[in-house]
C-alpha cells in the first residue's frame, strides 16, 4: 500500500527533469497522474514511458492561460474524478540562458517571468489543487508538494496569517 494510494497528483513541467521525477515517485506510491507539460509530444512519450508503473495522463498544458490550466484540470478530473495534489513544477530553468540581465532580450525574459512566477499564480487563482479549506485558513491547512510555494505566495499577496506556519 502506497502513502499516496487512491489520491491524484498534477504534475506540470512533467516531460523531463524534476517534473518527471515527481511523476514517477507519485506512481510508484500509489497515486494517479496527469503529467502536464506545454511540451505536448514530449509529455506523451514520458508518460507512455511510465504507463507500466501507474495509471498517468498525459495533457498539454501553457501554465500561462488560463484557459489552458482549467482544461488542464477538466480532464484530469474527467479521467480520474478528482484532484488532490498540485506539483507546480514547469519553469525556464535548465535551459535558462545563462547571460547578464543588461544583454538578455526582453521579449525572451518576459517569457522567463510568465513561465516561473505566473505560471504558478495562475494554477492557484484557477484553484487547481487547493482545497477549499485551504483558501479559507490558509498555508497552515495546505498539504500540497508546493506547500513552500504556496505559503510564498499567499503571504507576499495577501500579508501573513494569524496562524503560525514554519516553511
Amino acid at each position: 500500500m502506497g502513502f499516496f494510494d487512491g489520491k491524484v497528483a498534477i504534475v506540470t513541467g512533467a516531460a523531463r527533469g524534476l517534473g518527471y521525477d515527481y511523476a514517477r515517485f507519485f506512481l510508484q506510491d500509489g497515486a494517479r497522474v496527469v503529467m502536464a507539460d506545454i511540451q505536448g509530444d514530449a509529455v506523451e512519450e514520458s508518460a507512455h514511458a511510465l504507463q507500466s508503473s501507474g495509471e498517468v495522463l498525459a495533457v498539454s498544458v501553457d501554465v500561462t492561460s488560463p484557459a489552458s490550466a482549467t482544461n488542464m484540470a477538466e480532464l484530469a478530473v474527467k479521467a480520474f474524478g478528482r484532484i488532490d495534489i498540485l506539483v507546480n513544477n514547469a519553469a525556464i530553468w535548465g535551459d535558462l540562458q545563462k547571460i547578464s540581465l543588461l544583454e538578455i532580450d526582453p521579449g525572451y525574459w518576459d517569457a522567463v517571468l510568465d513561465v516561473n512566477l505566473k505560471g504558478a499564480q495562475c494554477l492557484l487563482s484557477q484553484q487547481i489543487g487547493v482545497e477549499p479549506a485551504y483558501l479559507q485558513s490558509g498555508p497552515a491547512s495546505c498539504r500540497r508538494w508546493d506547500y513552500l510555494q504556496c505559503h510564498r505566495s499567499w503571504t507576499y499577496l495577501y500579508g501573513s496569517f494569524s496562524t503560525p506556519v514554519s516553511a
